[in-house]
């Protein structure tokens, strides 16, 4: 067995268990070898079937906060696009602005001469 699945499982009889699940030197020759290792195996198959419901709770919550993330990008795009077009209207106000000033202005002097006469 490799450290990583040694160092997963805690409890003191797993540890026996796969301590004792030498699958290559592993002597099968009586029947209380083949007992002891057919309970190993039940030991470590429970064991590894507890990391599985433990580890549960830590993909739920992975994909919760996966979903939030993408809520998030999602939204902040948006206040990106929502933005750019606020300001495109601010640059398409300020020329709208700037040619009622300029016509404001040549108006000016032929209101003036209409008033007058």
């Amino acid at each position: 067995m490799s450290g990583a699945i040694r160092s997963i499982i805690t409890n003191s009889s797993a540890m026996v268990a796969v301590s004792s699940l030498d699958l290559i030197n592993t002597q099968l020759s009586t029947a209380s070898s083949v007992a002891s290792f057919l309970t190993a195996t039940e030991t470590f198959t429970a064991q590894v079937g507890n990391v599985g419901a433990a580890m549960n709770p830590c993909g739920a919550v992975t994909n919760e906060v996966n979903s939030e993330i993408t809520f998030d990008q999602n939204k902040i795009s948006l206040l990106n696009s929502g933005l750019g077009a606020l300001v495109d209207a601010d640059m398409a106000y300020e020329p709208a602005r700037l040619r009622w000033l300029r016509i404001q202005q040549q108006l000016g002097p032929s209101a003036l001469s209409i008033a007058d006469q």
